[in-house]
């Protein structure tokens, strides 16, 4: 059984999902957009660039990573009007705890708050202020947990 957050959970081998997932001809059968090339062509591939289209906005992907040992993909994502977005959780236990690792990502899932955009802003307008501070990458994180603290004080 694979999960396929959030969309449900289908009754095929990881190997079987992972050839599905990795096929470029076959990006059109579960995604909401219209394929239109990869360069170079065939399976997802380190530096391979994917452009689709969506609503008759063009997309374009660069494929940052393959893990076949993880079965995770890495898409570093170009949308419409210079946004762009880099995200990528994998929570595996190596097949020694199928469902413990299924339980772990519900439970991040869950914990994930709806204004996860606010958040990148933040760290984003942050990361751009330590740098120009030097801040040491030590100082960094408690420094972001209070940013993004303060943007639930504000409300």
């Amino acid at each position: 059984m694979i999960r396929a957050c959030p969309f449900g959970e289908v009754g095929v081998s990881a190997d079987a999902a992972w050839s599905y997932v990795t096929d470029t001809s076959m990006l059109d059968s579960w995604w909401d957009a219209r394929f239109v090339s990869a360069a170079p062509a065939g399976r997802m591939t380190v530096g391979q660039h994917l452009e689709a289209r969506a609503n008759g906005l063009r997309i374009t992907l660069d494929v940052v990573e393959v893990n076949p040992t993880a079965r995770t993909v890495r898409l570093f994502v170009h949308l419409p009007l210079g946004m762009t977005n880099d995200v990528t959780v994998a929570i595996s236990t190596g097949g020694r705890a199928p469902a413990l690792a299924g339980l772990l990502r519900e439970a991040f899932e869950v914990w994930l708050p709806d204004d996860l955009d606010r958040w990148f802003q933040a760290a984003d307008e942050a990361r751009r202020e330590w740098k120009r501070d030097q801040v040491p990458m030590e100082g960094r994180r408690p420094k972001l947990l209070e940013t993004l603290n303060r943007l639930y004080e504000q409300h």
